[in-house]
């Protein structure tokens, strides 16, 4: 009885022994096996992290740093359609653009019989009479903005003459000397030889000259500062 009861302590003693070793080397390996899930998520995330960190779409730069070539497009549109400033000093006295004598006058929106187109139209020019071959000078100092030929007015010029105001001189002769586009001319100066105006052929030989102002044509007699007696 006493060797029975003495053979089951011992049983009982090895039976915790065992599962004390069982717990500890449960213990440790699972430990062992905690670390080696962290180390591996460490390493995957200092992975995802260099290959993240090493794309770079563009160089970081500090507040107030200037920045060179790359071109600036916000408005070049409208530095493309802004025409080109210009100083033009004016002289105190306008030139009539060809002699004095009126052939027709300028009228003012009213409706005029045209020999030419056998119709009524308005007129928004001043017809100064003269022959061929006369010259034709500029009215005041300014810059030449266009030369061209229109099947209807001939050889025309046009001359910015500054404040907004344009001077056409229209019916100039091709084959004689014309200003060129873009140059400077003076009150006074021969800018072409009068020709033909095939829209008022029927007419006397005349210079059709008009004047607008910020595009808006006005009457050429007083834009000059002139009255008609002055062309008397």
């Amino acid at each position: 009885m006493k060797n029975s009861v003495k053979s089951l302590g011992k049983f009982y003693i090895i039976l915790t022994v065992i599962l004390a070793l069982v717990g500890v080397f449960t213990f440790i390996f699972a430990r062992r096996g905690t670390a080696g899930k962290i180390s591996n998520v460490t390493e995957v995330s200092e992975t995802v992290y260099r290959s993240t960190t090493a794309v770079s779409f563009y160089e970081p730069t500090q507040a107030g740093e200037n920045i060179t070539g790359i071109e600036d497009e916000r408005y070049a549109s409208e530095a493309e359609t802004e025409p080109e400033t210009t100083d033009i000093q004016r002289s105190s006295e306008f030139y009539l653009p060809m002699g004095n004598r009126i052939v027709k006058d300028y009228s003012g929106g009213e409706l005029v019989f045209s020999n030419t187109m056998e119709d009524w139209r308005t007129h928004n020019g001043i017809d100064f009479g003269a022959e061929k071959g006369t010259e034709v000078v500029a009215v005041n100092n300014g810059i030449v903005t266009r030369v061209y030929d229109n099947s209807l007015y001939g050889t025309v010029v046009e001359i910015d003459h500054g404040e907004g105001m344009t001077a056409k001189y229209c019916s100039l002769d091709p084959e004689g000397y014309v200003v060129a586009e873009g140059a400077r001319v003076t009150a006074g100066q021969t800018i072409g030889m009068l020709g033909t105006l095939p829209i008022e052929s029927a007419d006397p030989d005349h210079l059709h000259f008009e004047i607008s102002i910020k595009g808006q044509t006005v009457d050429p007699i007083e834009a000059m500062g002139k009255t008609r007696n002055d062309l008397r």
